[in-house]
């Protein structure tokens, strides 16, 4: 098995069939008794005595020929790979599906199909690389192997190739829309409006003008049914808020008023009230201009003068002297046309006088204005 001759009479070895075929029989007596190898297998071998001595190719492989004599079968090309043993044509190398790369021949497996990275794709069968492409400006991709990116949400922009994540888009601030998430800037609301704010009545995302429906700072929109009337507030920025709201110290339509506690000033800003603040040093000064004239008083009704007059000549400036020198001419003065009762009456009315001076200046600061 596995030879043949033709020659009569041959005494010798009989001829090996070639490498690619095999012979199963004895006797042969030519070389059309040798059978090729099928399609899908190599005959590595001379002589070869059986078609399972005819190896079958391997995975990642595959031969189209009869009699293959090797030495190894045809690798699958770049971007294909074959988990069978014993092809017999390029058909059984099946292409890399969209979102991998292929980057080798003779892959055996699916599972050598490389996956797109995050923020790439590719949407080709068989794709050979080097690399997947990058996403798209408005897009991203937040997992691997995938075909295609995923798309920013409208009102917000994609800003940079190959983003990775839903958070790379960047949202739409407020007083702005985006009705295509690929441009690179958003677009502004006309002058006065702007829009929400987020919570339970405004969208995260403004992706159309009519989202352009409330007030900006400095503007108050009034708004009757169906019709609203947009108006500039006469403060501007430093009384409206925005959103039909005012800002600190103001109240009312427009924010014209002020709040409880704040008052106008000349140029119509609200600003808060002084702080009544109780002083205690017109009091102070005072009790004690009344106890100096107390004390005079008592020394000159006790007779005491004299020995008041020298102790305060050994122990005071000469300026203090001289000051208590001429409180005694007033007193010799009072005394000689009132009584002392009368002198009382005096002291007492300079008391009540100098108190309310100081008062009616605290209390005048105070009320600044009748809204304070």
């Amino acid at each position: 098995m596995g030879k043949w001759s033709n020659t009569t009479g041959f005494s010798g070895t009989c001829t090996d069939c070639v490498k690619g075929y095999y012979n199963t029989n004895t006797g042969s007596n030519s070389t059309g008794s040798c059978i090729a190898c099928p399609a899908g297998t190599i005959g590595t071998e001379t002589g070869q005595a059986s078609a399972s001595l005819c190896t079958d190719c391997p995975s990642g492989k595959y031969s189209d020929v009869l009699a293959f004599p090797g030495p190894s079968c045809t690798d699958c090309l770049k971007g294909y790979y074959n988990e069978l043993t014993g092809s017999n044509s390029n058909s059984s190398c099946i292409a890399c599906p969209k979102g991998t790369i292929g980057t080798e021949t003779g892959q055996a497996s699916a599972s050598l199909c490389t996956p797109c990275p995050l923020g790439r794709f590719s949407d080709a069968l068989a794709y050979t690389g080097p690399t997947c492409d990058k996403c798209g400006m408005g897009s991203y991709n937040d997992e691997t192997g995938q075909p295609s990116c995923k798309k920013c949400p409208l009102g917000s922009l994609g800003a940079k190739l190959g983003q990775t994540s839903l958070t790379e888009c960047k949202v739409c601030p407020v007083g702005e829309f985006s009705t295509n998430s690929s441009l690179r800037e958003c677009n502004t609301c006309e002058e006065g409006k702007t829009t929400g704010i987020g919570g339970v009545n405004h969208t995260e995302y403004h992706d159309e003008k009519e989202d352009c429906k409330f007030a900006a700072v400095g503007w108050w929109l009034e708004v009757n049914g169906e019709n609203s009337k947009l108006l500039e507030c006469p403060g501007q920025d430093s009384s409206c808020a925005g959103y039909n709201e005012c800002n600190k110290g103001y109240d009312g339509f427009l924010c014209v008023d002020c709040s409880p506690k704040f008052y106008h000033l000349i140029n119509g800003e609200c600003t808060p009230c002084p702080a009544e603040e109780f002083q205690f040093w017109p009091h102070i000064i005072t009790l004690g201009v009344v106890f100096i004239f107390s004390l005079v008083m008592a020394l000159n009704l006790c007779k005491l003068r004299t020995l008041a007059g020298m102790g305060f000549k050994k122990c005071t400036p000469k300026v203090t002297r001289i000051y208590f020198e001429v409180l005694q001419d007033h007193v010799k003065s009072v005394k000689a046309k009132a009584k002392v009762s009368e002198i009382i009456v005096f002291y007492i009315f300079i008391f009540f006088y100098l108190h309310i001076r100081f008062a009616r200046r605290r209390w005048r600061s105070r009320f600044i204005k009748l809204s304070c």
